[in-house]
Order: C-alpha cells, then structure tokens, then sequence
C-alpha cells in the first residue's frame, strides 16, 4: 500500500508580555479522519514535539496566532474553525486548551486571518456567503 503524505508548516515565534515565550514550528497532515487531522507544535533547537492540538477531523487548511500571541486560529477542510489559548508551562513545555470549535461554511475553509486591533477574525470560503 502506498500512502501519499504532505504537510504544511508555519514558522513561529511566540512573545510573551516579557519577551520571547518560544521559537516553534507549526504542522499539520493531509489528513482523511481525526486520528491524523493534529496540528503539531516543534520547539526549534530540539525539535521536539511540544504540543499537539487536536480539533479538526480532516486535514487544517490554514493556522495563524492572533496579533498578541496569546490565541491560534486554525481551519480545516471540515468547514470547522478552532481557536486554542497557547501559553508556556515550562522551560521546553508549552499548554494549550480548545476555546471553540465551529461550522462555519458549506464547503471547505480555506483562509483565516484575524483583526490586527483585536480578537475578531475572518475565515474565507467558496460558499458565497
């Protein structure tokens, strides 16, 4: 059985209110069920898994932090969207808790972007809605 695999990655930096929380890197699977759908969070340096966030049941289009660092957006072919809180527990640990998770679209989402003045956000679609 051959299985075909991508993976995207975002590069991150995390500030805290007193300077750097973390360098990481951000990925996430093709994906055609839960099990594989993780967004997975790589301290840089060790690469070491720090965090995987579970949400989404098939693969996340799209991730991004908010402006202050403090929440990550991301989408998903499941016309879901989530937002996480992510904060350091740790030297090389990170916490994260599911905020919400919901429909938004008909068809796949697959853009997200937040309010640089704020905590809203927009999510893009071809649903025509």
């Amino acid at each position: 059985m051959v299985m075909e695999m991508s993976c995207s990655l975002y590069a991150v930096i995390m500030r805290g209110a007193c300077g750097f929380i973390m360098q990481g890197i951000l990925s996430s699977n093709t994906a055609q069920s839960a099990s594989v759908a993780e967004i997975w969070l790589w301290q840089v340096g060790s690469w070491k898994a720090v965090g995987r966030l579970q949400s989404h049941s098939l693969t996340v289009t799209q991730m991004e932090f908010s402006h202050d660092n403090s929440m990550l957006l991301a989408v998903s072919r499941d016309r879901q969207f989530s937002i996480f809180t992510i904060q350091r527990t740790g030297v090389d640990e990170v916490g994260y808790q599911l905020l919400a998770r919901q429909e938004a679209h008909k068809r796949i989402i697959w853009s997200c972007s937040w309010n640089p003045f704020g905590h809203e956000f927009a999510t893009g679609s071809r649903t025509r809605q």
